[in-house]
């Protein structure tokens, strides 16, 4: 999930939270409005036309039977306007839904009756009906009871109406307090996510800056989020691995510049010495029979010193760009002069070389002089590596589908442990006595300017082991059968200068 969908979220809940909360703030004014304000304007309602209602019944008895030292009593006539009225008085009361609600039906059927009964007995007054005043009077009694019960029925209902409302006020106090409650919450959750996408990935990202400016590139960013934090901590951690290849890559182009300026010094005494040797062999094969064991020598040395000459041209090269051009050629011949070349080293070691080219091709692309040259480090270190009595094994072979072939150079030593076996191509690592620890990282840039591969491995694991021998080590060159077109384009880059590599030390 993205940093902007995360707060995105937050800022939903946040947003739900204060929703929540003022809808708790209306409801909690309605609620209130509801259960206090109607409840008391309802009985202020009836209570006001009870009393009113009463007022005109008081106003009729009194003129029905007025107090002592009053007016005599008033014509019948009035009486029934009275009277009247406070029927009016009662139908208006009873157009009120309150009313019926406070009173209840009974009770209201029950007044009706008594007004009713005082209109008519207020009728047959005006009539001429003797008896009709004293029944009015027993009439109002009755109904004065009546209405003083409703009065005190619906002033107990405004007490419990206001200790109701005492009861709801402290409801309606405690509703906010889950949704302030909520509200600290998201607030709180709202800081603690602030802390664990921005905060704390912005503090990793400071010290990584620290420590990479101080210049332990080896720091790596932890990434626990795919936010953008974590894509940002993921690219700190690239930038730091680029420019701690960049570093390594400048001082190993440092000490191989160094390394080449050493090598031109070292040829050029050489080549005096080389020079002087060859055409000393060249005197001596002259003197002898062609056909003798003499000349036959001195022949070979005049070949080796030939060849050394060129790896010595070679190696003052060996500051420029790395120039393989593959073409193709003729593999067991090659491989035979280049085996042959090394078998006077091979036997004064007391190791005996085998060249087997008859699973090979009889034709490939490879740069004879550069791969030569790989293959001569290879040779070395294998006869270096191979015990007095031993063999070392030179065999090439096609690839099952055709499109490549192998050379593998396998010896009867000790064998590479298995973590040494990826550090033995980097440049400088050797543990061979006068050995520069460049000859096996070269040979692989050949053999990867080629479009190929090298590997290392253990003759144990092929079960090709000699009893009395050790494990040995198989180093495998594999290389395309035809042209590769991004050979040319790969061999613009730099290699380092040869030398000799031990793979079996320690």
């Amino acid at each position: 999930m993205t940093l902007q969908r995360k707060f995105a979220g937050l800022l939903a809940l946040l947003a739900l939270t204060v929703a929540v909360n003022i809808g708790t703030a209306v409801w909690s004014v309605y609620f209130l409005e509801r259960e206090l304000a109607f409840p008391l304007a309802s009985i202020e309602e009836v209570l006001g036309g009870i009393t009113r209602l009463k007022v005109d019944l008081r106003n009729h008895a009194e003129a029905v039977d007025p107090p002592p030292g009053q007016t005599p009593p008033a014509p019948a006539e009035a009486h029934a306007t009275l009277a009247a009225a406070a029927e009016r008085r009662l139908s208006e009361l009873e157009a009120s839904g309150s009313y019926l609600v406070r009173s209840g039906i009974s009770t209201t059927r029950n007044l009706r009756t008594r007004v009713e009964r005082i209109v008519a007995l207020s009728r047959r007054w005006v009539e001429g009906d003797a008896d009709a005043p004293a029944e009015l009077l027993v009439e109002h009694r009755r109904a004065r009871a009546l209405i003083e019960s409703m009065q005190n029925q619906i002033l107990e209902d405004a007490h419990l109406a206001v200790r109701n409302g005492r009861v709801m006020r402290r409801w309606a106090l405690f509703v906010p307090v889950p949704s302030v409650a909520a509200l600290v919450l998201a607030c709180v959750l709202g800081m603690s996510f602030m802390h664990r996408w921005v905060t704390r990935p912005v503090r990793r990202l400071r010290r990584a800056a620290e420590h990479i400016g101080m210049g332990d590139f080896s720091y790596r960013v932890p990434i626990d989020a795919q936010d953008e934090m974590g894509q940002l901590s993921a690219e700190v951690n690239r930038m730091a691995e680029t420019i701690a290849r960049m570093q390594e890559e400048r001082v190993e182009r440092e000490r191989l510049a160094a390394v080449g300026e050493m090598i031109r010094r070292i040829a050029h005494n050489l080549r005096n010495a080389l020079g002087g040797i060859r055409g000393l062999a060249e005197v001596t094969l002259a003197g002898v029979p062609s056909n003798s064991p003499e000349g036959d020598a001195q022949a070979r040395i005049i070949r080796s010193l030939d060849r050394f000459e060129g790896w010595l041209a070679w190696l003052l090269r060996a500051s420029s760009p790395l120039d393989v051009r593959p073409e193709p050629g003729a593999v067991e011949p090659w491989l035979r002069s280049l085996v042959e070349t090394h078998r006077s080293s091979a036997e004064a070691r007391g190791v005996t070389l085998r060249l087997d080219t008859s699973a090979g091709p009889d034709t490939a692309a490879f740069d004879p002089r550069h791969l030569e040259q790989a293959l001569a480090a290879l040779l070395d270190n294998a006869i270096d590596a191979s015990p007095r009595g031993g063999a070392v094994e030179i065999r090439a072979a096609r690839s099952a589908d055709g499109s490549g072939w192998s050379i593998d150079v396998r010896d009867q030593g000790p064998g590479i442990p298995p973590e040494n076996r990826e550090m033995i191509f980097r440049p400088y690592y050797t543990t061979k006595r006068g050995g520069t620890g460049i000859g096996l990282a070269v040979a692989r840039r050949i053999v990867e300017q080629h479009g190929g591969t090298i590997r290392v491995g253990s003759g144990a694991e092929d079960g090709q082991v000699p009893r009395d021998r050790g494990p040995g080590a198989v180093f495998t060159v594999n290389l395309p059968t035809a042209l590769d077109s991004s050979a040319a384009a790969r061999s613009g880059q730099g290699a380092g200068s040869g030398g000799e590599h031990s793979h079996h030390r320690g």
